[in-house]
């Protein structure tokens, strides 16, 4: 028994070593792993561990430093050569600010707005997620009504959409209501139309 813990103990400080001297080309460890390399790492003179992208280098770089660092919402902290900030990158967001304590990119990904029926509606920005709609062209209205009529946002609500049925000689109006088709156009909307493809 003595002999597998020993052996299982060398193979941890063999691993530990050669990730040490590898270094991380593809991503920094996952929030499961952190704490451990964070262990290997730091030292009472530096007793926080990073891992955050080197803008030079093009990879992924550990250090342990005296403090921890903070950017601004929208923001991710960097290696340039210094500490700074850069924008999350467009398929990401951050709506709170960024601390290098367990995270080395924005922490959200951005909805895809692909589910049945949805459409995008808004990109969103660096701290704010992208704004789907349902395709009422195609007869798709929301489940749960949103928040906002004209679109939702699937970070804080369900924009699930499934295929309504307008009856007889109905159609789906911008404003998700069944009209005669003749009607379908008239009138003041108050959800604007789809414009793409």
């Amino acid at each position: 028994m003595m002999n597998l813990i020993q052996t299982a103990l060398l193979y941890y400080a063999v691993i530990s070593v050669v990730e040490s001297v590898i270094g991380f080309n593809q991503r920094c460890p996952g929030q499961n792993e952190w704490h451990f390399r964070r262990k290997n790492c730091t030292t009472p003179d530096k007793p926080f561990y990073t891992c955050l992208y080197n803008e030079y280098s093009l990879q992924y770089s550990e250090n342990c430093t005296r403090q921890e660092y903070e950017s601004r919402k929208g923001k991710k902290v960097v290696f340039s050569p210094g500490i700074s900030e850069t924008d999350c990158a467009d398929s990401r967001f951050q709506p709170f600010k960024f601390t290098t304590h367990g995270f080395s990119v924005c922490i959200y990904a951005k909805s895809t707005c692909s589910e049945d029926g949805q459409v995008l509606v808004k990109n969103g920005t660096t701290f704010v997620d992208r704004s789907c709609r349902c395709d009422y062209r195609k007869g798709y209205d929301y489940i749960t009504q949103p928040k906002e009529k004209c679109f939702c946002e699937p970070s804080l609500e369900d924009c699930s959409c499934y295929l309504t049925n307008c009856t007889g000689n109905s159609a789906l109006t911008q404003d998700y209501e069944c009209v005669l088709k003749v009607d379908s156009r008239s009138g003041s909307n108050v959800c604007g139309e789809i414009l793409d493809g």
